[in-house]
């Protein structure tokens, strides 16, 4: 257990990074004993506990406060806990948007056109609005910018008012998928499976076997379909003929002839990594605006960078599916954009997940 000095010393570290981030004026220690609930006493031990760490510069200025706290400023070696904490809890602290969810699409990426037009069918026959469907993979009903895809995508799970899944034999195959109708299918809430291709119910396996399951090659299961969900979001549908020809569209699609899977998902691969091309003067501008004083913090965060384009570099895993590959990789260069270190972290920590899947 961390002695009392080591607990203050980490709070009153907490109280600087928030509240001077960039390190570039004196933080007065009197204004961490109105953050804080320390005794005077507590915050002069825990300053001279950072000192010793070598992560502040300490000022003795004169101060009218009975205990001369000082003033103190993060150095480079504070800063750079600093950059670390804040790459760490980046996603950590994205705060979740509650918003009422009434329909998740679960899908593959590589099922985007049958999920494009499903979303036709169900705006023009329901009258949603986009905010009421989530579909990851489609403009205009991906995920909000800057929370956590991970916590999102659970609270949405479980709270939407309906989930569809389309089920194709890419989305069987995928990890994602199956975790989402498998978290879906144990909180007991609507869930409809939607076959995606002429395979049939031979494609589901395990729970969702026992559930009613409809095909899009079907017109009238996709007027069921409708029929059902307006029952379960007590909505009022359109005359079935103001959604005919979206209904016929939907229908005719089909995995093996209208989507070419294995070319777009060399697309997308090829469109993720191009940027790796021009790497070197990216991250050098990247690191150069985190450490625009510190060369040598400079030289570190480039050497850093570019180990981890070389491990991006190397690809797919050969344990990981090529779905389940393309929706991690294009999920970190999302969440981190100018950020290859935390890239390969957040993709690390996906294999690992998927991983762990399989052996429950």
């Amino acid at each position: 257990m961390s002695n009392p000095i080591e607990i203050n010393a980490n709070k009153v570290l907490t109280i600087l990074f928030e509240n001077n981030p960039d390190g570039e004026f004196l933080f007065p220690g009197e204004k961490i004993q109105e953050l804080t609930d320390l005794k005077p006493i507590d915050i002069n031990n825990a300053i001279d506990f950072l000192d010793k760490q070598g992560l502040i510069e300490r000022f003795n200025l004169m101060s009218s406060h009975p205990y001369n706290f000082s003033e103190v400023l993060l150095n480079g070696q504070g800063n750079f806990q600093y950059y670390e904490l804040k790459k760490e809890n980046k996603i950590k602290n994205s705060q979740v948007n509650k918003a009422n969810m009434k329909i998740f699409i679960s899908h593959s990426h590589k099922d985007v056109e049958i999920a494009k037009a499903l979303i036709e069918l169900l705006r023009v026959s329901l009258n949603l609005k986009a905010e009421d469907i989530r579909c990851t993979s489609v403009d205009g009903y991906r995920l909000p910018a800057g929370i956590s895809t991970d916590e999102q995508l659970k609270f949405e799970i479980h709270d939407s008012e309906v989930l569809i899944g389309l089920i194709s034999p890419s989305s069987i195959s995928s990890y994602y998928v199956l975790f989402e109708l498998g978290a879906r299918w144990g909180v007991s809430k609507p869930l409809i499976p939607l076959i995606a291709n002429e395979t049939g119910a031979d494609l589901l396996k395990g729970p969702l076997q026992g559930i009613n399951a409809l095909n899009i090659t079907s017109e009238s299961q996709l007027f069921q379909l409708i029929s059902d969900l307006e029952k379960l979001l007590n909505l009022s549908s359109e005359p079935p003929s103001s959604y005919q020809s979206y209904i016929s569209k939907l229908s005719k699609i089909s995995l093996t002839d209208k989507i070419t899977n294995e070319t777009e998902a060399k697309e997308d691969i090829v469109k993720v990594e191009s940027e790796f091309n021009d790497s070197d003067e990216k991250i050098k501008s990247y690191c150069k605006a985190y450490w625009p004083d510190d060369y040598s913090m400079q030289v570190s965060c480039i050497n850093e960078q570019k180990d981890a384009v070389n491990i991006l570099k190397k690809g797919k895993p050969e344990d990981i599916s090529e779905d389940d590959f393309i929706m991690i990789r294009k999920k970190a260069d999302e969440d981190w954009a100018d950020d290859y270190t935390m890239r390969v972290s957040q993709e690390n920590e996906q294999f690992d997940a998927i991983r762990k899947l399989r052996d429950m």
